[in-house]
């Protein structure tokens, strides 16, 4: 069994030392790195003070803020309770004021809302010439009235000069015409007086009749020639006077329509616009944004004396800041936005003292940790208390 067998004795562990070891650079080697690690440990010390003191300083100046918030919330919530607080009379006065404020704002809102119906160039050429309005108008539409008439009548002897070319032309073709005719019926007597006088029918008493009768119709024939070349000729010279009265009037007329028609493409051109339905179209615009723009100033001075009215009376109720409450006119005259508004300034409070407190916590901590640290490690006291120092300066 193992009880009887014999124990081994253990092994003799020797340490061997090097013979030209020193044993006093050693030691002093082994003190300096314990110092290196003491001063390592030191600094980090130090720089983790300077940490909690940022740390504190930031809270500290956060505090700050928020405590200005707080107390511009405290004072805008106390102001909704005087607000709320009042009398009847004092209550209504204030709803009716902010009521009448709000309805002007809303009109004046829509109507600079309306988009303008004409150009910012006729707007302001309307505005340069107004003071010729009406009568411009008028003026305009008469000239385009007697520049029309004077054109049809400028039509119209051009087509009587076409009318009366075209009868000169009917007349000379007619007269032409007529001249052929007798010459050929002359040529015909002469031909019949040889076929008589070569037949020897002018000696018989039957011939010399017959020669007689056809002497006459040939004679009257002629007349009739004659007299219808009169009269083409005489139709001839009155068209030719009508055409020449026709080219002067024409030429006048022409004359008229130029100078007539200068003057409205200027017309046109001074008011830019295409005629005077467009002109007058602008017009009755240009005049309704006028009136738009005196309704809008209206309800300006309207408005100016409203708010008048309610910076007497909010200012008259002892208000640490009267003027939040021209943003707040809804609070006034709606209950509901009045006391969304009290839930509203609550939570703000609520919250901003929470994160006072959590700030105030983050102090606290610091605190303790560089309290912790001067317990810790008494001799960096010096050193600690100056970085504190550096901070609150």
């Amino acid at each position: 069994m193992s009880i009887f067998k014999r124990k081994k004795k253990p092994k003799k562990e020797y340490v061997y030392i090097d013979p030209e070891l020193n044993i006093e650079e050693e030691f002093r080697r082994h003190k300096n790195e314990e110092k290196n690690e003491r001063e390592f440990k030191n600094i980090e010390m130090l720089r983790n003070v300077h940490t909690q003191c940022q740390v504190m300083s930031e809270a500290a100046d956060y505090i700050g803020e928020l405590k200005i918030e707080l107390q511009a919330v405290e004072n805008y919530l106390s102001d909704v309770r005087i607000v709320s607080s009042q009398d009847k009379k004092t209550a209504a006065a204030l709803k009716r004021v902010a009521s009448k404020i709000l309805e002007i704002k809303e009109k004046r809102k829509k109507l600079r809302k309306e988009k303008s119906k004409i150009t910012r160039l006729q707007n302001e050429t309307m505005q340069r010439y107004e003071s010729e309005f009406p009568n411009a108008l008028i003026n305009l539409q008469n000239e385009e009235k007697y520049c029309s008439a004077v054109k049809h009548d400028m039509n119209m002897l051009e087509a009587e000069k076409n009318s009366i070319r075209e009868d000169i032309d009917n007349y000379i073709y007619k007269r032409n015409n007529i001249r052929n005719i007798l010459v050929i019926s002359l040529l015909g007597i002469v031909a019949v007086f040889i076929i008589f006088i070569a037949s020897g029918q002018l000696k018989k008493e039957s011939g010399q009749m017959l020669f007689t009768i056809v002497l006459l119709l040939s004679a009257v024939y002629a007349a009739l020639m004659i007299v219808l070349l009169k009269r083409a000729a005489d139709s001839f010279e009155r068209n030719e006077k009508k055409i020449a009265r026709a080219i002067t009037l024409s030429n006048k007329t022409k004359i008229k329509y130029v100078n007539v028609r200068n003057s409205v493409d200027y017309l046109h051109e001074k008011y830019r616009v295409k005629n005077a339905y467009e002109l007058s179209r602008i017009y009755e615009i240009y005049l309704d944004e006028k009136r738009k723009n005196e309704r809008i100033m209206s309800a300006s001075v309207e408005l100016d004396e409203a708010c008048g009215d309610f910076a007497r009376l909010i200012g008259g109720l002892g208000l640490k800041d009267p003027e939040v409450w021209v943003a707040q006119m809804y609070s006034l005259v709606d209950e509901r936005e009045m006391k969304e508004l009290k839930r509203g300034l609550e939570e703000r409070k609520n919250n901003l003292r929470e994160r006072i407190d959590y700030n105030y916590d983050r102090i606290d901590k610091a605190k303790e940790t560089i309290t912790g640290i001067i317990t810790g490690n008494p001799g960096l006291k010096d050193e600690i208390m100056e970085i504190v120092e550096s901070y609150d300066r």
